[in-house]
């Protein structure tokens, strides 16, 4: 029986874990440095001052293809198929919300000058994008989606609004997106019509992972004691981690990083066990889009609608908001000078799942890209207030409704999850997707990276769940474990 330490029990950690220990003879240790399991998709619980308990998520996320897709692929793998609940965007579905109108897209889209040449030109990139085929995907990797949505249309609202899209799911500007990922995305989302959220907060899904784990009696180790602090090499080997606050060593034969792959290669290993050309390598890889999170507890319904598209004011309109990399305003937050409002994407959670929050209650969290407000905690102050002034013009009645108000920081994921505060991973633009991935074998033996930052595919944390999938398959092909 193989010992396998997995360091971080994000969706890539977790998910690994739990497919190692319904195939595999293995004892499996995970370690985790804070004391919630998950990561970036945990789930936690903020109080408000009579004592009532709402129940948050880490992000804010809407699961592209939710159990049918890679994080449902691994319940089924994990014969848990029905472990997580899942809750569709339906009934009402998607929402639109620009110059405080609802709209579906393209049905109402007439309702806030939205042109209907713009509906039509998006109807017909629609069917272009999804009618690429397979083999011709590889090649729009090395394309970014400004340039694919230029080589289509010059219609400048189409162009934003798949900008808005493209800025959701990979926190990048359209000009650093891959067309090739936004095209498996767009394939992936049609394919499966399952667009969704899951019962239980986010924290569901990782929680069901670790659940196998120790059900096989896998050892998690969770907070202080969970802070992995060097992973020890011997003769190019990966032979075992140092942890916790007496830098306890355990060994292994296998260790698997969930842990972001820059601190891993340079800190818990050490340049020294690396050739010059794949330090460089890893160095001048860029991180996925900078985030950040408000999460709003209210004490009464606001809004029947589940999952929103908030456009700023301008947003569709010549020179706009930052849909479309609008540099100046970058420019501008770095130096303190704040826009009006900012895009959010919104999940009303408890919409979903009721039971998150007290009867009656509302939970809504909200995610934008921090444009620059990442520089200093003083700007990311400035910066919560835009967004909470942003959702406030789209429900007034927040003001006086508001119990709990918490913000999910660039910096405060940097301190917490690492990644110098992405909120995905390694990035997914021109150079860092499809065959140019960062490999999920390691240069030094038996160490492997299960996480967003290497193999897989997808939005997020399916991007987690995929890599975790891919690594599983790699382990199975080349007898790196021995199936059950």
């Amino acid at each position: 029986m193989k010992n396998v330490v997995i360091i971080g029990s994000g969706i890539g950690g977790s998910g690994i874990g739990a497919l190692l220990t319904n195939h595999v003879k293995v004892s499996i240790t995970l370690l985790e440095q804070n004391d919630i399991i998950g990561g970036r998709c945990g789930s936690y619980y903020k109080y408000d001052d009579e004592g009532q308990k709402f129940k948050m998520d880490v992000g804010c996320h809407i699961f592209n293809t939710a159990g049918k897709g890679p994080l449902g692929q691994i319940l089924k793998d994990i014969d848990r198929p029905n472990a997580v609940k899942w809750e569709p965007v339906r009934n009402p579905g998607p929402k639109f919300a620009y110059k405080g109108t609802f709209f579906n897209f393209p049905k109402e889209a007439r309702k806030v000058g939205i042109k209907r040449k713009t509906v039509n030109d998006m109807i017909a990139l629609m069917m272009t994008i999804y009618s690429v085929k397979p083999e011709e995907i590889p090649a729009l990797d090395e394309v970014s989606l400004i340039s694919f949505l230029d080589q289509h249309t010059k219609n400048f609202q189409a162009k934003s609004l798949f900008s808005v899209q493209g800025a959701a799911c990979f926190g990048l500007p359209p000009q650093d997106v891959s067309a090739g990922e936004y095209v498996r995305m767009i394939q992936d989302n049609i394919n499966a019509r399952s667009l969704g959220y899951c019962r239980g907060g986010t924290g569901a899904i990782p929680e069901a992972y670790v659940d196998r784990i120790k059900d096989a009696d896998g050892k998690i180790i969770t907070g202080d004691e969970g802070r992995v602090s060097k992973i020890v090499i011997e003769n190019n080997t990966a032979i075992g981690v140092e942890h916790g606050l007496d830098k306890n060593y355990i060994p292994a034969d296998i260790v698997i990083a969930n842990s972001d792959i820059k601190s891993t290669v340079l800190k818990l290993v050490g340049e020294k066990y690396f050739e010059n050309k794949y330090i460089r390598y890893i160095k001048d890889l860029i991180w996925g889009g900078r985030g950040c999170s408000l999460k709003l507890a209210l004490n009464k319904k606001v809004t029947p609608y589940k999952m929103i598209t908030y456009l700023p004011p301008g947003e569709l309109e010549e020179g706009g908001h930052s849909a479309l990399g609008n540099q100046s305003i970058v420019d501008n937050i770095r130096k303190g000078i704040m826009p009006d409002q900012t895009g959010l994407l919104i999940n009303v959670t408890s919409n979903f799942d009721p039971g998150l929050c007290p009867e009656g209650y509302q939970i809504i969290l909200t995610a934008t890209l921090t444009q620059g407000s990442e520089a200093s905690p003083e700007l990311e102050r400035k910066y919560q207030k835009v967004c909470m002034k942003s959702i406030v013009a789209l429900f007034p009645e927040i003001e006086d409704s508001l119990v709990i108000e918490e913000f999910v920081s660039n910096s405060y994921l940097r301190e917490k999850m690492g990644k110098e505060g992405s909120s995905t991973g390694i990035g997914q633009c021109v150079g860092q997707v499809g065959t140019k991935r960062p490999s999920q074998v390691a240069p030094v033996r038996n160490l492997y990276f299960s996480s967003c930052d290497a193999g897989g595919y997808g939005v997020g944390t399916e991007l987690g769940a995929q890599s975790a999938l891919d690594l599983f398959a790699y382990m199975k092909k080349n007898k790196i474990i021995e199936l059950i």
